[in-house]
């Protein structure tokens, strides 16, 4: 935000508090929350935020009510929490590339240790601070999570059924000879990997304190690729690069809904 308005920043957190994960900003301290649109000033509020779908469909439900309370517009970016972070670390100490950013839990407490971000006021949020519980904030004193998710398997059903593959509606699924070259799993860098490492690790009896065994066992599953966006790794699946990933569920039913051969398995 060109003015960086330590009161808009405030104002944002609470109106696109459902959406966003972590706030970031200059080192100023908090500001206090305002009431009306009469005690902000004229800006714009630059978010950088997830895919261009998921900044789509946060803007349809925040552009409009920030507008009419601040007079302020919000310019929204396109990211992902692994790259998110990695230009808030490679801006410290000078100008940050946006007021607000998405961040996911681990890229979050990441930046946290960095000292990158603003530490948030729940009092502030006047809108909807007292109606969320303490579990949706990942670190205390911080912006709060915007979802829960769940992710599955999702698998190309008509490459698998060209290729005759007959799949089991399990992780073992992913360790399938024939998979070899058709399977993609999210990078180590992801909140996505760090989600899915324990259940892995659960499923073969892998020992937490061995990572070396759960790595060597990743392995075996011969991943054609390592994808850090959910976006990307979608048009994978769909375009048949990609035969079976672990994707969030809403990622493969959409798939479903636009008539591609898909289906999950949790």
């Amino acid at each position: 935000m060109k003015t960086h308005s330590k009161s808009l920043i405030a104002s944002a957190t609470c109106l696109a508090l459902v959406t966003l994960a972590a706030c970031g900003g200059d080192d100023a301290g908090p500001a206090d929350a305002a009431s009306d649109a009469g005690d902000y000033e004229s800006g714009t509020l630059v978010i950088q935020g997830s895919s261009p779908d998921i900044n789509s469909a946060w803007q349809a439900n925040v552009d409009r009510q920030f507008t009419e309370r601040t007079g302020a517009t919000i310019e929204w970016l396109p990211g992902a929490a692994p790259t998110n972070l990695t230009k808030l670390l490679q801006s410290k100490g000078g100008e940050p590339p946006a007021d607000v950013v998405f961040l996911d839990t681990p890229t979050q407490t990441q930046a946290i240790a960095a000292d990158l971000l603003e530490e948030l006021d729940r009092d502030l949020l006047t809108e909807s601070g007292e109606f969320l519980p303490d579990e949706v904030y990942p670190n205390e004193g911080y912006g709060p999570a915007n979802i829960v998710i769940r992710l599955g398997t999702c698998v190309n059903t008509e490459r698998i059924q060209q290729a005759g593959i007959q799949l089991q509606g399990s992780i073992d699924d992913w360790f399938d000879p024939a998979l070899a070259g058709h399977f993609s799993m999210p990078d180590i860098s992801t909140f996505y990997t760090q989600a899915t490492l324990p259940a892995l690790a659960a499923h073969f009896d892998v020992d937490f304190d061995d990572p070396a065994g759960l790595l060597d066992k990743i392995e075996e599953a011969q991943p054609v690729s390592f994808w850090t966006s959910t976006a990307d790794v979608q048009q994978s699946l769909q375009s048949g690069d990609v035969w079976v990933t672990p994707i969030l569920d809403g990622r493969c039913l959409n798939l479903t809904l636009q008539g591609s051969p898909s289906s999950s398995s949790h």
